[in-house]
């Protein structure tokens, strides 16, 4: 086993009818979803970074965000070449750039290896892994023709180590900066 990587993310707060749905197709769809409950990857795992150093840069990005509200809508489906396996995402709409930009900032210092350079980065939550695309594309349907609208709010960054079959959590990093009218 190799040795742990960070991983970063945020895990939105949802409504409770909100948050059933989504664990009931991750539950079905996710071999993930006993590990790690619904979430969207700011720093995939995958780089080595000194724990300390990353912990306490998440930190300060944390300190310097606002609390954002995310409209979870869109349903795509991406295959991906590296593992051969089709994955069926949530997609945000609105806090879509939100996450994007909390990425970038995290993206520096010593997470500046932390971003892929051979795939842009799309903010995403998965709801299903599959190795059979076709099926991948069946899910995808079927949740589109739903129309579902799902609405969260992220408060804050979550650091994790991740070996590749248990995921632990070294430190949540709450938002700091206030929001006008919250």
């Amino acid at each position: 086993m190799s040795a742990p990587a960070l991983v970063v993310l945020i895990e939105p707060s949802f409504g409770s009818a909100d948050r059933a749905w989504i664990e009931a197709l991750r539950k079905a769809h996710d071999p993930h979803q006993a590990i790690i409950g619904p979430h969207l990857t700011l720093i995939f795992p995958g780089q080595k970074f000194s724990p300390a150093k990353a912990t306490d840069h998440v930190e300060r990005i944390a300190k310097t965000a606002s609390p954002f509200d995310i409209a979870l809508a869109g349903i795509e489906v991406e295959t991906v070449a590296e593992s051969d396996e089709t994955y069926v995402y949530l997609m945000p709409g609105h806090g879509g750039g939100d996450i994007a930009a909390l990425r970038l900032r995290l993206c520096t210092g010593p997470l500046a290896g932390g971003r892929d350079k051979t795939r842009p980065y799309r903010p995403h939550l998965t709801l299903g892994r599959f190795r059979r695309a076709e099926d991948a594309r069946a899910l995808a349907r079927r949740l589109s023709a739903e129309k579902r609208r799902i609405s969260a709010l992220a408060t804050e960054i979550t650091s994790a180590s991740f070996d590749g079959a248990m995921l632990r959590n070294v430190a949540r990093h709450a938002f700091g900066a206030a929001v006008p009218g919250r």
